[in-house]
């Protein structure tokens, strides 16, 4: 298990392992959570809702309904819905 050290500032860097292991990449947002026996951080998608409503509605208003969803349990929904704000980031700091 890797061990973390605090820096200045009170910073501690997430080791390579744990980062590809949750799939965090520069600019994620983790919560971080007080428990009894430590503190969990856990990555939070923040991301602008007029982007995504956009997508949204592109996928859900086609005349054929999109199969993409059909059948699908949470687990694999929310790896789409992931991927679809990842792709508005890339798109919105490709626009920088």
């Amino acid at each position: 298990m890797p061990i973390i050290k605090i820096k200045d500032k009170f910073q501690v860097t997430i080791p390579a392992s744990i980062r590809k292991a949750v799939e965090l990449d520069i600019g994620d947002f983790l919560e971080a959570e007080v428990r009894e026996d430590g503190i969990l951080l856990i990555p939070k998608t923040i991301t602008d809702r007029k982007v995504l409503l956009k997508k949204f509605r592109a996928v859900f208003s086609e005349p054929v309904p999109d199969k993409t969803f059909a059948g699908k349990g949470d687990e694999a929904l929310m790896k789409i819905a992931t991927k679809a704000v990842k792709e508005a980031r890339t798109a919105k700091k490709s626009k920088k």
